[in-house]
C-alpha cells in the first residue's frame, strides 16, 4: 500500500515563512539554552504541542464553517458567494477556500 502525504492546510508562501521563521527562533533558543547548559527539548515538546493545538482548533473552525456554508446553500440554492461571505462575516475568499474543500 502507497501512503501520499496530504498537508492539513494549503501550503501558501506564507505559510513557508512562516515555518521558517518559527525554525529560526527554534534555532536561536536552542543555542542559548545549549549555552546556559539547559536542556531545550521541553521546551521545543511545548511549542509544538501549542501549535499542534491551534491547528486542530482551525481545523474544527473549518468543519463547522463548511457545515453553515453547506446549510446556507441548501436553504438557499441561487445564493452568490458575495452572500454567503456576508451571512457568515467573512470575506468572499473565504467562502471560495471552503467551496474548493468541499
Amino acid at each position: 500500500m502507497t501512503y501520499k502525504y496530504q498537508p492539513p492546510c494549503t501550503i501558501t508562501p506564507e505559510l513557508v515563512s512562516l515555518v521558517a521563521e518559527i525554525s529560526k527562533t527554534i534555532g536561536r533558543l536552542s543555542a542559548r539554552a545549549k549555552a546556559a547548559h539547559v536542556d531545550s527539548a521541553h521546551f521545543v515538546r511545548y511549542l509544538f504541542k501549542k501549535i499542534l493545538e491551534a491547528s486542530q482548533e482551525a481545523a474544527s473552525v473549518s468543519e463547522k464553517m463548511s457545515e453553515k456554508t453547506l446549510r446556507l446553500i441548501d436553504e438557499h440554492p441561487t445564493i452568490t458567494i458575495a452572500e454567503l461571505a456576508h451571512a457568515l462575516g467573512v470575506a468572499s475568499r473565504t467562502i471560495e477556500r471552503t467551496l474548493k474543500s468541499l
